[in-house]
């Protein structure tokens, strides 16, 4: 009891922040209405087999660790709603870990924690992005003890870089310098064995250096043989660039088979586009006023976080600048249309990573840390309106759709959707045992195919009486009678409206 007393005492300001988290979360997570680049996945692993997973996969452009995850319950046909549990579940242990391992002092923790992307972006929108601070912020714990836990190290690098493709860079690069360290450890103790003169074993002992007492980088202890400690050392290496060969060879061709992807390679943008939507996309919607100011402003704290790093701490300074430049490849080359804030956001988060590691000095750095504490307070301002948009205006209707032919038209079992196959996925994950028919595409959907070459094309539509139509679509009103419109939405992409009208036939 005494412990627990002292531990609220001394914690008193994170667990208040905590509480907080918590309460806006699972708040504003109860308004929230699921769409389509969250129920894909869910309705991918609910519907695939697992070599189909597999294949989906590839295709969708996402590693598999979010996939597995999600597999057990969609699975056993658990509510789509438990992917917003896990979701929130991830990040709350994320915000946890950030609050009692960090070592930031309460201003960045309240910015942090409060951020938009950490109260909003990340828990309530449930895709793969929830696995990322969580895995991050446990790798950046460890990584100032990765030579003494190089298995550790390995096993968090190889999750971390299995949840979204805009991360292998980050991933990779600290595989890269994990690998160079294990070098020179190996030549400094090969050269520590051709240089010691064993001419007994007390001269031995006395030759040893701090190095072959016990290096940290070899994770067994010294009296082993040489070759096993080095074995035991690699192992992990092998490991981590055997994963990041499967992954390359599982996206290397994906642009030429998924079209959405295909379609945003042929029409690439100048490179300069990319960089001025990300700083706009950081900036959100209320604060992106003066367009050119806010990217002058957020690209000047991006160059003074690495003008710091480069002469404090160059391992630092080349992950942050090699994971900049990678994001920003992608971004140009795929998603130069397609950056929503979740993506931005993952570059504060790496940025933050580095802010950790750099540990206790960090504190000491009152500019490092007014920068690092910008980026993430000018997402701190952008809370309030993200989660009243979500509380007051629908993010999708496919959710009041969905509750509708639950209530109303449950005895039927197809219905015919009428608009692009993509907007109906969230209704097939709310509606597990329904069918749906595309009129446009003529075969039953509930995940949307990204193939270019999948032909799955029904000779005979089924005779079905009921239409879900996108709000983009009209129907003859002498053949169609309407009986149901939801509401607009305000706050998901206009690129494929999720407002729906439901017909049935006269």
């Amino acid at each position: 009891m005494e412990y627990i007393k002292k531990f609220i005492f001394t914690n008193k300001f994170n667990l208040v922040l905590l509480l907080i988290w918590l309460f806006v979360v699972i708040f504003i997570s109860s308004y929230h209405e699921l769409w389509r680049d969250e129920t894909q996945a869910w309705c991918i692993v609910r519907d695939c087999s697992l070599i189909d997973i597999y294949n989906r996969i590839r295709l969708e452009g996402h590693p598999v660790l979010w996939y597995l995850i999600l597999l057990p319950f969609a699975k056993t046909g658990i509510s789509v709603i438990s992917m917003q549990i896990i979701s929130v579940f991830l990040v709350f242990t994320a915000v946890v870990y950030f609050l009692f391992k960090s070592p930031v002092n309460n201003f960045i923790k309240t910015a942090v924690v409060l951020s938009s992307g950490m109260i909003y972006f990340l828990p309530v929108i449930a895709r793969n992005y929830s696995l990322i601070p969580v895995l991050l912020f446990i790798l950046a714990d460890l990584y100032n003890r990765r030579n003494k836990n190089p298995f550790q190290y390995s096993v968090i690098l190889i999750l971390l870089s299995n949840t979204h493709i805009l991360m292998l860079g980050f991933c990779f690069i600290l595989f890269l310098l994990f690998v160079f360290e294990q070098i020179k450890e190996f030549k400094k103790e090969i050269d520590t064995k051709k240089t010691s003169n064993p001419i007994s074993q007390h001269g031995a002992d006395s030759l040893k250096t701090p190095s072959s007492q016990g290096n940290d980088l070899f994770c067994c202890s010294s009296k082993s043989p040489f070759i096993i400690r080095v074995i035991l050392c690699i192992m992990p290496s092998i490991f981590v660039m055997l994963n990041f060969l499967v992954l390359f060879f599982m996206f290397n061709n994906m642009q030429n088979t998924n079209h959405a992807v295909a379609f945003y390679t042929q029409n690439t943008q100048p490179l300069f586009e990319a960089v001025k939507n990300f700083a706009l996309l950081y900036f959100l919607y209320p604060l992106n006023i003066l367009n050119n100011i806010n990217i002058f402003i957020f690209y000047s704290t991006l160059a003074g976080i690495l003008y710091f790093f480069i002469k404090r701490d160059k391992k630092l300074f080349i992950i942050l600048l090699f994971s900049i430049l990678y994001q920003f490849y992608i971004y140009y080359k795929i998603w130069y249309q397609g950056i929503v804030y979740q993506k931005a956001y993952l570059l504060l988060l790496i940025i933050l990573f580095c802010y950790w590691v750099y540990g206790q000095h960090a504190r000491k750095e009152k500019l490092l840390s007014v920068f690092v504490g910008f980026l993430f307070l000018t997402s701190l301002i952008s809370t309030p309106f993200v989660c009243f948009l979500e509380y007051k205006m629908p993010f999708s209707s496919t959710k009041q759709a969905a509750e509708y032919i639950k209530n109303n038209l449950n005895k039927e079992k197809t219905f015919y959707a009428v608009g692009y196959p993509f907007t109906f996925t969230s209704i097939s994950a709310y509606l597990p045992d329904k069918e749906f028919y595309s009129y446009m595409n003529n075969y039953y959907i509930s995940y949307y195919d990204f193939d270019l070459s999948s032909d799955k094309k029904i000779s005979n539509p089924p005779d079905i009486k009921y239409y879900i139509v996108q709000s983009d679509f009209t129907m003859d009103e002498n053949i169609f009678e309407e009986i149901y419109t939801t509401d607009n939405f305000n706050i998901s992409t206009q690129e494929y409206k999720e407002a729906f009208k439901i017909y049935v036939r006269k």
